[in-house]
């Protein structure tokens, strides 16, 4: 079955769960053919099961169900009216942020469970940097939306014996099970789902990193552009090299940034990819 939740407001990130051992079957939608094939790391403890199943969940930022049209989004409205369920009293998780239905879809638990209460936190005490590679200051306010903080803040609760989320995620679940899982989307609430991919094994690609190292090398072998601050993070098995002439591409698109509208993330790093080769075949 196929679930599509109408009323998602609030909030922008796209979480994507493969999992590989769930029973029962489902009629697959037609193949989209992508460029190559990046095969994610197996979990560690990989059980083998029986039958192979796939779920996709995704998450629309602040889509409004008077938005789902059949001459607009038919794909869209036949998974609402035809293929799927409609939940027609859906609603955010008040305080509408981001982080907080980020954690809500995580645990399917409310703050008062799994802790997480919004975008910003005070938090004194732990130690650490940023995304970009910045050292943080911990005893001021702090922007939530970066897996390096989001990490750190989880050292620090570990260590005296809490955790960022309290409750068990639908990721610990799969993991359990010995599911393969990936995520994909914005920086914060898309880690947020799988904050332990060092322990778990599930890979992870944000605006700000890729991971595990081996599934952001097979993404450089395969052709695609990485997050500028993955360059940043510390991977266990060491740092890792973004290719000079994507670096130099980074530092253009940079520059140009004041005077060019906004582009999502993927569009960056497209353009920075596009725009490497070109540098590179005029250097």
């Amino acid at each position: 079955m196929i679930v599509h939740a109408a009323r998602l407001t609030g909030w922008s990130w796209v979480g994507l769960l493969l999992a590989a051992g769930c029973a029962g079957s489902a009629t697959p939608a037609p193949a989209t053919p992508a460029p190559r094939e990046v095969q994610a790391p197996a979990p560690p403890s990989a059980t083998k099961v029986e039958a192979r199943r796939r779920v996709i969940l995704f998450v629309w930022d602040g889509l409004r169900p008077d938005s789902i049209d059949p001459a607009v989004t038919p794909e869209l409205a036949r998974l609402r009216d035809q293929r799927g369920v409609n939940f027609s009293d859906h609603h955010s998780v008040y305080p509408t942020f981001t982080m907080m239905n980020a954690a809500a879809f995580a645990t399917g638990t409310r703050s008062d469970a799994h802790g997480f209460y919004g975008n910003f936190e005070y938090q004194p005490g732990p130690a650490g940097k940023n995304a970009k590679g910045a050292d943080m200051d911990y005893a001021q306010p702090f922007f939530s939306e970066d897996h390096a903080i989001l990490l750190a803040i989880d050292a620090y609760y570990r260590e005296r014996g809490s955790a960022l989320l309290r409750s068990p995620s639908l990721f610990d679940a799969a993991h359990a099970k010995a599911l393969r899982t990936a995520t994909v989307g914005k920086a914060g609430p898309a880690f947020l789902m799988d904050y332990r991919p060092s322990e778990t094994g599930g890979s992870i690609l944000d605006e700000n990193v890729a991971y595990p190292r081996s599934f952001a090398q097979a993404l450089q072998a395969a052709g695609f552009a990485l997050p500028k601050n993955a360059q940043f993070h510390p991977y266990p098995e060491g740092a890792l090299a973004l290719s000079k002439r994507l670096q130099r591409a980074y530092l253009v698109l940079e520059e140009i940034a004041p005077v060019v509208p906004a582009l999502p993330p993927v569009d960056v790093r497209r353009g920075a990819l596009h725009l490497g080769a070109r540098l590179g075949e005029q250097a």
